[in-house]
């Protein structure tokens, strides 16, 4: 058959640690948004091992360990392990090195594009609408569609938007249903995925300023910052025990084919 590519060329899984901030984020001059624009500028990823295995089965295993010199020396490791077949498992490992700067950590997860075609979303997990860590009591686990283009928010001013806590499976697919799947491996995982980065979305002011990519940006992350609001005029700020601040922080998922039922 003919090859056709899941993830874009030279945009597969890296470091992702920063969210645009919202209007609660940017409570009172600046809030919690301080902690979290320290994340902004990750600078480049410093490769300290690579290595690469073939087993018997047949399986490709990949290793690499390295640090962001310029987010404190966080560390992030990632193990792959490629199957003849062509599903991908992903062993991420985070560790963030906090100090008075680096308070909490905004996101800990990976980032990835996906080309353009497979713009239908279908997940497992808490739905439908957008959910956080601190948001998502009121919604039910079940099957779920969109697009990814629906899957983001036009708030009056542009912020974090279209995250989904407790997916169990997501899938990207085109109008056949061909396309990616991702797959939990232990516990289930936090994802967005839309036609915007998060420094795209913190850089608008507005919605009618953001600049859209053909690709979709998809997001697949251990946990994120909760977005607090108790109210809209004194609790502002997110509760300690939704802001990030483990040593570490680990999560497996399955990148996979998705094919037409």
């Amino acid at each position: 058959g003919q090859w056709r590519d899941l993830l874009v060329p030279g945009e597969g899984p890296k470091g992702d640690f920063f969210r645009a901030l919202t209007d609660n984020d940017r409570a009172y001059g600046g809030g919690q948004g301080v902690y979290i624009q320290m994340w902004k500028e990750p600078g480049d990823y410093e490769v300290t091992l690579f290595e690469a295995e073939e087993e018997e089965t047949g399986d490709l295993l990949v290793h690499i360990r390295g640090h962001y010199p310029e987010l404190n020396d966080l560390e992030l490791d990632m193990d792959y392990r490629i199957s003849p077949e062509g599903t991908v498992q992903v062993n991420v490992l985070i560790r963030p090195q906090y100090d008075e700067r680096f308070v909490y950590l905004p996101v800990a997860g990976l980032s990835m594009q996906v080309p353009q075609e497979y713009e239908q979303l279908t997940w497992f997990g808490r739905g439908p609408q957008e959910t956080y860590a601190d948001r998502y009591k009121g919604t039910s686990v079940d099957r779920w569609q969109s697009t990814v283009t629906d899957n983001y928010f036009p708030y009056v001013q542009s912020s974090e938007t279209g995250n989904h806590v407790e997916t169990r499976w997501l899938t990207l697919t085109d109008e056949t249903g061909f396309g990616l799947k991702v797959e939990m491996i232990g516990d289930p995982f936090e994802f967005s995925v839309l036609h915007y980065t998060a420094e795209e979305l913190d850089r608008a002011v507005h919605p009618y300023e953001l600049e859209t990519i053909r690709e979709s940006v998809l997001r697949i992350n251990a946990v994120q910052f909760g977005v607090g609001g108790d109210d809209s005029w004194a609790s502002l700020i997110t509760h300690e025990p939704y802001l990030p601040h483990d040593a570490q922080y680990q999560y497996s998922f399955v990148l996979e084919p998705c094919f037409p039922q």
